[in-house]
Formats: C-alpha cells, sequence, structure tokens
C-alpha cells in the first residue's frame, strides 16, 4: 500500500489532468480553471490579495494572469474599499464558466463515489478535512 503522500500526489496528478480537460472543454487555460475554482460562486468581488492567498500564486504571476483573463472578457476591474485595493468581478462568461466547472467537479466526486455508501463519503470527509487540518500545523 502506498503511503498516504504517495496517494495524495497520485491523486493530485490525475485531478490536474481532470482540469486540463476541462479547460480545453471550456476554451480556457489550466490556469484559469484554477484561478475560477478558487472563488465562490456567490462571490460579487474578490481582491488581489484574497487571491494570492487561495491560489498560492506569487503576485506577479496572479497579477498576469488576472490581466489576460481581464483581456479576455472573464474579469472587470472594480472599485474596492480602497482605491489602491486591486478587486476584480466576475463577469457573466466566467460565472458560467465557474458554473460548469462546479458541475463537472461534482459529476466526478458522483463517479469516483458512486459505489460508496453514505458512511463511507461522510468518513472520506471527515479523515480528509482532518488531514489536512494536520497538514497545516506547523512543523517543529
Amino acid at each position: 500500500m502506498r503511503s498516504t503522500s504517495a496517494t495524495f500526489n497520485q491523486l493530485n496528478l490525475l485531478y490536474q489532468e481532470q482540469k486540463k480537460h476541462w479547460a480545453l472543454r471550456l476554451d480556457l487555460k489550466l490556469a484559469q480553471v484554477n484561478i475560477l475554482m478558487a472563488i465562490e460562486p456567490d462571490q460579487e468581488r474578490i481582491s488581489h490579495a484574497e487571491l494570492i492567498t487561495l491560489t498560492k500564486l506569487d503576485a506577479s504571476t496572479l497579477s498576469r494572469q488576472l490581466n489576460t483573463m481581464a483581456q479576455e472578457g472573464l474579469l472587470t476591474k472594480v472599485t474596492g474599499a480602497d482605491p489602491r485595493q486591486r478587486v476584480y468581478a466576475l463577469t457573466p462568461t466566467a460565472k458560467t464558466a465557474l458554473s460548469t466547472l462546479q458541475q463537472l467537479q461534482t459529476a466526478l466526486e458522483n463517479h469516483i463515489q458512486q459505489n460508496w455508501s453514505t458512511d463511507e463519503q461522510q468518513l472520506l470527509k471527515i479523515l480528509l478535512n482532518r488531514y489536512y487540518q494536520s497538514f497545516n500545523r506547523p512543523l517543529k
């Protein structure tokens, strides 16, 4: 049996491949899919700083990606509470793409877990959340 980290690594590779297929299907770049999927569907506005935290991208890489997304009609720059702050809003095109991505992700999860009991699905969620919380604890 593989170690937990090896299994997560393999799952991540498979998931990245799946997202590449979704990107092609939606005529988006993988980076755009990753950014869209980091945004909550009901979130009207999101700041550059929030996106840095959510995507784990450095500021300059994220800026480049966001500018490209704005040029391609996926985002608009809007005024934030602080005029110095960079804030973005999803366009209707991006909202449609995000909705489709969420549907595709749900379909994938349903497909993977189609033969699992409700208890098994719940246990997986609990253990993954626990692992995530533990992973975020600082190493000593």
